[in-house]
């Protein structure tokens, strides 16, 4: 699933922060999949490289948990539009840093900057980053980046 929030069956959104209480229990029902469900290994996805990822210092801001900068790089298949996800451990827990790359080229070298922006403050450690393309070519809905 390319996702990074959840919308709760009483409707709330979550996007993944400290927005509550954390290890909240959804229920067996509460996030439904629409389309169709397409196994991983299947589908020839473009792949994105990162690099030279750094986790900001803390700015001191009531209104802005951790940044993460780097580059990135995809491999096949641009334009494509490109979601940044990083796991960072603050004082508050692990909270997300994300960040959504437009019209990503092919061999493109892209610095990017994730951003949060709860009250979660530092020492800051990157425990993991992702990248995906919002889209794979020749599967499921199609988005083509007018760039």
């Amino acid at each position: 699933m390319q996702a990074t929030a959840v919308q709760f069956a009483d409707g709330r959104i979550d996007d993944g922060s400290v927005h509550e209480a954390p290890h909240v229990y959804l229920g067996d029902d509460a996030l439904t999949v629409l389309g169709k469900w397409l196994q991983w290994d299947s589908v020839d996805s473009a792949t994105v490289a990162l690099t030279d990822e750094t986790v900001l210092a803390d700015s001191g801001s009531k209104y802005s948990g951790p940044s993460v900068t780097g580059r990135l790089t995809l491999d096949k298949d641009g334009p494509l539009n490109v979601v940044v996800v990083a796991f960072v451990k603050t004082s508050a827990g692990t909270v997300v840093s994300s960040v959504v790359m437009d019209c990503v080229q092919t061999g493109q070298q892209r610095a990017f900057e994730t951003k949060n922006f709860d009250d979660a403050h530092g020492p800051y450690e990157l425990e993991k980053i992702v990248a995906f393309p919002t889209s794979v070519k020749g599967a499921g809905p199609q988005y083509d980046p007018s760039c």
